[in-house]
């Protein structure tokens, strides 16, 4: 949803719907991921294989979605790694806007890396070599420059090496910092001057009779060539920043001391117009030093010398520092520079005015860049220099300016910090008296929180007499359910009782009627018969027998009045029990009333 319709820098109408349409499909099919990315490439008029410059040609929202894509699928397209990476920062290029994809105004392909002194030492090498009346006086100044046999076509002397053919591509992407670090590392002007000494060190050694040093001549001048012809291909980035990478422009105001255009003709002079047809002058079968080395009628004004690098252009002594720099310290440009020098590099011996070319003497110099106060790059950068004096003078002027605006900002200021004092005045007195408010309350709450803890205590207390009395009451409950079931017991006992009375009255009846019948059968015996042994003991036996039957008559009436009295203390202690469980429950319902009371106080 994000993705919209614009122009591109391609002014084909017909190229531009193609592309919003590509990249609405491209959203589908990769979300999706409903088909390879190598789908999308038919719409676009691409195949696989296409460079990453045409991807810049695309609305950013179309390169975002297809950059996406690349990595969502793994199929980046056969491009190679710097290829996709120009396709991110083409994107960002892009994004940004033409206005922000400026170089300052004062970058050029003649900014190297000078903090390390390496470029500073061959700069001064190339103005011995280049004032000398005969090559062979500054023989030992050529042996020690690094001059290899062969270039192998790119900077060899950079930490990083390039090749040549590469330049116009690090170039198109220079308004950003990074790029143009790496180009002042591979410092292209440097290496041009390089190459230039070089070739006539190896010059130098073919005319003294060593034939293969004319090759190594050559192959630095073909190196020369090479930088030259920057800018006049037919290559995109070559047309848009001819301007840029034709060196010869801005060699007039570097560090070193070469004419461009003089330059130029030597390398046509000896390799030909199109700098393939090689040729050589020879006096004696040797090469002819005189006759081929490089000379120019130009002599260089300190002025044209960058600013910056100035103080140590040429080097004031080449022992003071040494070709490669380790430490800050051991770099001409931080100790000698001409917005501020360290004094810490130098002692008594190795001065500053020993070290440092001593351009800027008795004078405050500043760096102005204009524009970089809005955040973009700098459109013009000036540099202002006084006399110390002067400089003091307008810093002491500045301050007394400041001083004087600040007078009526510092009253304003003291009124404004009266009413605050009164402000602050009134509330302080106003947090004592809340101070103070806040003490009382604390007090009182100390003291209302030192009586709800003796409340407490008091309930809890409370509860525990009434837990007490709870369990004494239970056991007095457990004792009046054992009384009330001891009665029901004996009314089993004296039931029991009165069944077995009835039982030896039913038998004594039983053995009463018994007897009334031996008797009656004896009393017809007697009124028949005499008394007769027989019938005397019969006598005796129903006399026994009414005995028997009076004692047990008696022993059942006793056993009923026994169990009458028992039964008669059992319903006692049955209205007893009952009296104490009423009693009992009373007493628990008691308890619980005064546990909910205190339950309740203490919540």
């Amino acid at each position: 949803s994000s993705l919209q319709p614009r122009s591109c820098r391609n002014t084909d109408p017909s190229l531009t719907t193609r592309y919003w349409q590509a990249g609405q499909h491209a959203m589908t099919s990769v979300a999706t991921a409903a088909e390879p990315v190598a789908a999308l490439l038919p719409p676009l008029g691409l195949t696989r294989g296409a460079q990453g410059s045409l991807l810049g040609e695309f609305p950013v929202g179309i390169a975002a979605v297809l950059s996406w894509a690349f990595i969502w699928s793994g199929d980046a397209m056969g491009l190679s790694v710097m290829n996709f990476q120009q396709l991110g920062e083409q994107m960002i290029a892009i994004l940004q806007g033409p206005a922000q994809r400026k170089m300052p105004a004062d970058w050029s392909l003649c900014q190297c890396e000078y903090n390390r002194n390496e470029w500073l030492h061959i700069s001064t090498s190339a103005r011995a070599v280049l004032n000398a009346m005969d090559l062979s006086q500054v023989k030992q100044v050529l042996e020690s420059l690094p001059c290899p046999h062969h270039t192998s076509g790119g900077y060899f002397h950079a930490r990083e090496k390039y090749a040549f053919a590469s330049t116009p591509e690090m170039v198109a992407y220079a308004w950003m910092p990074e790029y143009r670090a790496t180009l002042a590392d591979t410092c292209v002007v440097g290496h041009l001057v390089l190459m230039l000494l070089c070739s006539q060190r190896f010059l130098l050694a073919a005319g003294n009779g060593d034939q293969a040093a004319l090759q190594s001549f050559f192959v630095h001048m073909q190196g020369i060539a090479s930088i030259l012809q920057l800018g006049t291909g037919d290559g995109m980035h070559e047309k848009e920043n001819a301007h840029i990478l034709d060196v010869t422009r801005c060699l007039r105001s570097s560090v070193f001391p070469v004419d461009g255009t003089r330059l130029r003709a030597y390398a046509t002079q000896w390799l030909g117009e199109a700098f393939t047809s090689p040729r050589a002058a020879y006096a004696g079968g040797n090469p002819d030093v005189a006759a081929m080395r490089f000379l120019q009628s130009y002599r260089w004004h300190r002025g044209s010398i960058p600013f910056k690098e100035r103080p140590c252009v040429p080097l004031a002594n080449l022992q003071c520092f040494p070709r490669t720099a380790s430490f800050a310290s051991e770099s001409c440009t931080h100790c000698c520079g001409a917005l501020s020098h360290d004094a810490s590099c130098f002692d008594a011996v190795w001065t500053f005015e020993r070290c440092c070319q001593r351009d800027f003497d008795g004078l405050h110099c500043e760096e102005v860049r204009h524009g970089e106060e809005r955040g973009e790059v700098a459109e013009l950068v000036d540099f202002k220099c006084l006399p110390i004096e002067e400089h003091e003078a307008d810093v002491a002027e500045k301050r007394l300016r400041t001083a004087r605006d600040a007078v009526p900002k510092q009253e304003s200021a003291i009124k404004q910090a009266e009413v605050a004092l009164v402000e602050a005045r009134q509330l302080h007195e106003q947090a004592i008296a809340a101070f103070e408010a806040a003490s009382q309350r604390a007090t009182k709450a100390v003291a209302a929180l030192t009586l709800r803890i003796g409340e407490e205590d008091i309930a809890a207390e409370a509860l525990d007499q009434a837990n007490m009395k709870e369990v004494t009451k239970k056991e007095e409950r457990k004792r009046a359910e054992e009384a009330v079931m001891a009665p029901r017991s004996l009314a089993a006992e004296i039931a029991e009782a009165e069944r077995r009375h009835s039982e030896a009255v039913a038998e004594a009846q039983a053995k009463a009627r018994a007897t009334a019948d031996r008797h009656a059968v004896a009393r017809r015996a007697r009124a028949t018969e005499g008394r007769t042994q027989c019938h005397s003991d019969a006598q005796s036996a129903a006399r026994a027998s009414a005995l028997e039957l009076v004692a047990a008559e008696r022993a059942a009436e006793a056993a009923v009045a026994e169990a009458a009295t028992k039964a008669t203390a059992a319903l006692a202690a049955e209205t007893d029990a009952k009296q104490e469980l009423a009693d009992a429950d009373w007493s628990l319902e008691l308890a619980r009333r005064l546990e909910k009371t205190i339950r309740g106080q203490t919540s």
